[in-house]
């Protein structure tokens, strides 16, 4: 719970305190007791996992990651979100257990900007570069691992350079998963007493943020046609649809009379959405 972390648009650190870190063998007993009821999903998450017991001067999360694998049984382990200036501090220790076979391959760091100018504003204690060499460490050792961030625009003294830097970032990293957020001043913080930017602008800057990572991602689902994948189905969709997803954590759609919840299955992709991919069960 909480954060260490002092962004200038940020009310986490307020609303949520400092940082506090569960004991390392409470959170391993409640998901192993989890698991032995039958949980196939775990996921971790907290506002900054990467800073876990950083309140005590260390990164223990590899040690927490390691012991939760470590438990007996099928189930795969989701990691959330970690701010980038943590991941450096463990980069490659973080990179071996993502190699982990229980360990789904998804990475989610907020860039936020492209812009250290802006980076700077925002009190984010990275620049472009850091993100650069994260992403690119583990792609280069989990190719297929999917990538997911996050980008405000418009945020106070944003130039159109400035997001221009923000869409090159994104273009050059290519991420499968993008949350785009138009900058809203929060009462009480630092970036709240800076000049706004104009809602016109925030909004052109997002939809062509948007019309982007569509464009992207369209490129990414290619070579998936007609290819069979193996698949954990974790949740119910719409109609005779359920979601699955893959070691990579890649999103299928698989069209199935049958009540698949929870059930290890292969399926092949027969047809190509930017952010889901159509499927069905093969033998």
């Amino acid at each position: 719970e909480g954060c260490l972390n002092e962004c200038s648009y940020c009310i986490v650190r307020l609303v949520k305190g400092e940082l506090f870190s569960y004991p390392l063998e409470q959170i391993v007993a409640s998901v192993k007791k989890d698991i032995e009821s039958g949980c196939k999903e775990i996921w971790i998450t907290s506002q900054d996992n990467a800073s876990y017991g950083l309140e005590n001067g260390k990164y223990h999360l590899p040690e927490l990651l390691k012991e939760i694998l470590n438990i007996k049984g099928n189930f795969f382990l989701r990691l959330g979100m970690m701010n980038p200036d943590n991941v450096l501090k463990i980069l490659p220790e973080l990179i071996e257990i993502y190699k982990h076979k229980k360990m789904f391959k998804f990475l989610h760091i907020p860039i936020q900007s492209g812009s250290n100018k802006i980076l700077k504003s925002m009190n984010r204690n990275y620049n472009k570069k850091d993100i650069i060499k994260i992403v690119s460490a583990f792609k280069k050792q989990i190719p297929e691992i999917t990538i997911s961030t996050d980008i405000i625009v418009g945020f106070p003294g944003e130039t159109e350079k400035d997001f221009q830097e923000s869409i090159d970032i994104i273009k050059e990293i290519k991420p499968e998963i993008l949350n785009i957020s138009k900058f809203w001043p929060h009462e009480q913080t630092k970036a709240s007493k800076l000049k706004q930017i104009p809602q016109k602008i925030k909004v052109s800057r997002a939809t062509k943020l948007v019309k982007l990572h569509i464009d992207i991602c369209n490129e990414l689902q290619k070579p998936w046609l007609d290819k069979i994948t193996r698949v954990f189905v974790d949740q119910k969709g719409f109609s005779n649809t359920w979601l699955a997803r893959s070691n990579n954590y890649k999103l299928f759609a698989v069209q199935s009379r049958e009540k698949l919840l929870g059930k290890t299955i292969n399926v092949k992709v027969k047809k190509l959405m930017p952010h889901y991919l159509v499927s069905e069960v093969v033998c």
